[in-house]
């Protein structure tokens, strides 16, 4: 029993170091929003968040199987929208693009939340710094050999939507470099 245990986990590592699952890269390579509706002295934001990322699968052995996917948009640490992507694979060494639209309904903020977002917005150059992040369960494998679902996660920091220069525009889009890369994490 404890030989064949003992086999099993030799095989199993074996594999795992000669196929060596690379995680995935990810980035926002689109972003906008529109129907921007800050009500600072409610604390309440309504909008309308579209966002492309960009999924490529460094692996030259293994393909990826992403399940349970989603993207939230968050502004400082507070979750504004979440939205659910569909599920896919990735064969390996391919690059898939993904859409998302999260949309907030009055969604309720902190009184720091709001009143941070309300002057980044009126001062400067009128751009605010969101978060999206990347919930996924994914398996690596080739043929009948694939890995457990583990959770994976992505941070994209820091991706600047512009609105204008001091201007209260209900819409607004991507500025800065793009794409904007993304930390993955297991």
């Amino acid at each position: 029993m404890i030989a064949s245990f003992l086999v099993l986990f030799v095989f199993n590592l074996v594999l795992w170091l000669v196929l060596r699952p690379n995680l995935p890269e990810i980035t926002v390579s689109w972003a906008a929003v529109s129907g921007f509706n800050l009500t600072a002295a409610a604390q309440q934001l309504s909008a309308d968040f579209n966002v492309s990322l960009t999924f490529h699968n460094p692996n030259d052995k293994l393909g990826i199987d992403y399940d349970e996917i989603g993207v939230a948009v968050l502004y400082d640490s507070e979750i504004i929208s979440y939205a659910p992507i569909p599920p896919f694979y990735q064969e390996k060494g391919s690059t898939t693009a993904a859409g998302a639209r999260l949309v907030a309904v009055s969604e309720y903020l902190s009184s720091d939340a709001a009143k941070a977002m309300d002057w980044d917005r009126s001062h400067g150059d009128g751009a605010l710094s969101f978060i999206f992040r990347v919930f996924a369960r994914v398996k690596f494998g080739s043929g009948a050999w694939w890995t457990r679902g583990d959770a994976m996660r992505a941070h994209c920091k820091d991706v600047r939507i512009g609105f204008g220069n001091g201007t209260v525009a209900a819409a607004g889009a991507l500025v800065g470099p793009s794409p904007k890369n993304c930390l993955v994490l297991m």
